[in-house]
């Protein structure tokens, strides 16, 4: 048999106190009135300078708990705070509660927002708000009216106060709400997470939606994972997370070369041009084999070109085999002659270089793509082993600078539209962008919240 262990996040009160904690009027102060109806494992307890004295000499707020008979840890964080109606005396408070917060990653939070100055309620309504897991506990007085302009008891008063407090008794009122704040910030997030998209930063706003996850649906969790895992070449993953939203099918092109092309892409949108640049020539590899397998009927390349754990690579002895006069025209192109081994796109264009002299290429498309396969490599080589050889960035204008023999250069977007025309050309159809249609089915799925 199997057992199922449950786990049981640990649930904290984080609370300032007070003149009135932890009791007046033989009533609960608000830090007390929560201890009474919340089941919690832990208070943590944030005191002021007058405060953290009174503790000091009369255990007030310790004693106050203790008469509740519950079980459970207390946390005292005393403070030096000797003006805490200053709200930049506040840095503190929230600093202990950032703390507490990090201390205990996996804890549910209860946020008194009741106790201690309005600058200081203020301060933990803030908190409430900001911080995942936590939700605003607010205490009414027992007349259900600010009780700010009281006087404050005597300490001793309060001590005595305990054993004929009225919130002990069984039929007494449970002046607790709980305000769930942090919806109050679900705007501005979701403001946040259309900006990531719009710059196709899907990891980021991935993490942001779950750092919020009580303010998502379902649906836009496992459409920004979707996002991300494609952003980062997991295109099958992404599809068993979610494949279609409203009947609407996410992936229209299910290939590798299809989603490393619109990666590519998205590279080139965000100006991430090193990175481009080195995507482009596995690109360009499988756009020069798609061509000179178009030329099957007037030559095979597949008759020496071999295909091993998704690498291509050119076999010697079958090309001799098949056609030596192309390796002795490949020995001319390399110090040291042809070696064969994994194909680079310098030696496609040799071969497909090779093709045209020998009368194999035919028809007015095909001859153009070999003059934008030769501006394409000219781009190509020039930039690609500028990054990977020396420290530095690349620019539109570097890639725009014409090469040493001359071929002009192009810009990131022109070097996009080149590779587009050629794949409308190879594949009779094109690769249409569509990460902007998937940022507009996220958005429209948090809309829907």
């Amino acid at each position: 048999m199997i057992h199922h262990c449950l786990h049981f996040s640990m649930k904290i009160l984080f609370s300032p106190v007070g003149s009135t904690d932890p009791v007046r009027g033989y009533h609960d102060g608000a830090m007390l009135h929560i201890l009474r109806h919340y089941d919690v494992d832990k208070v943590i307890i944030f005191m002021t300078a007058e405060m953290s004295e009174r503790e000091d000499t009369q255990h007030i707020y310790s004693r106050g708990i203790e008469s509740l008979g519950k079980a459970l840890k207390i946390e005292l964080v005393k403070s030096n705070i000797t003006e805490p109606q200053q709200y930049d005396e506040l840095v503190g408070l929230q600093e202990a509660f950032a703390k507490s917060y990090q201390d205990n990653p996996e804890a549910d939070w209860l946020i008194n927002i009741s106790s201690g100055t309005p600058q200081m309620k203020t301060i933990m309504t803030l908190v409430a708000i900001d911080f995942p897991r936590c939700t605003a506990v607010q205490v009414y007085s027992p007349e259900k009216k600010s009780n700010v302009s009281n006087n404050p008891n005597d300490d001793d008063d309060m001590l005595a106060m305990l054993d004929a407090n009225e919130d002990a008794e069984p039929n007494a009122p449970n002046r607790c709400h709980l305000q769930h704040l942090r919806m109050l910030r679900g705007y501005g997030i979701r403001l946040e997470i259309e900006s990531l998209l719009h710059n196709y930063e899907y990891e980021g706003a991935y993490r942001l939606c779950m750092d919020n996850a009580d303010m998502f649906s379902d649906d836009t969790q496992r459409l920004l994972e979707h996002a991300a895992l494609r952003a980062n070449l997991q295109w099958k993953e992404a599809n068993r997370v979610i494949a279609s939203y409203h009947g609407e099918r996410l992936i229209r092109y299910g290939t590798d070369f299809a989603q490393y092309f619109l990666v590519t892409e998205m590279r080139q949108r965000k100006k991430q041009l090193p990175e481009f640049i080195v995507k482009v020539s596995p690109i360009l590899v499988t756009l020069a084999l798609k061509y000179l397998r178009s030329l099957k009927k007037e030559y095979d390349v597949d008759k020496f070109i071999k295909n091993d754990d998704g690498k291509n690579s050119i076999s010697i002895p079958k090309m001799d085999k098949y056609d030596k006069d192309l390796g002795i025209y490949l020995d001319e192109k390399y110090v040291g002659g042809f070696r064969g081994g994994i194909i680079y796109f310098q030696t496609l264009i040799h071969i497909i270089k090779y093709l045209e002299r020998k009368g194999k290429v035919k028809g007015q498309q095909k001859i153009k793509i070999i003059d934008s396969f030769d501006k394409l490599r000219s781009i190509e080589e020039k930039s690609r082993n500028s990054v990977a050889h020396e420290i530095t960035n690349l620019t539109e204008q570097d890639l725009m600078t014409p090469s040493n023999k001359g071929i002009p250069g192009m810009n990131s977007k022109s070097i996009i539209l080149e590779l587009h025309h050629i794949i409308r050309i190879l594949y009779g159809s094109d690769i249409e962008w569509d990460y902007d249609r998937l940022n507009e089915l996220i958005i429209d799925s948090m809309r829907e919240v």
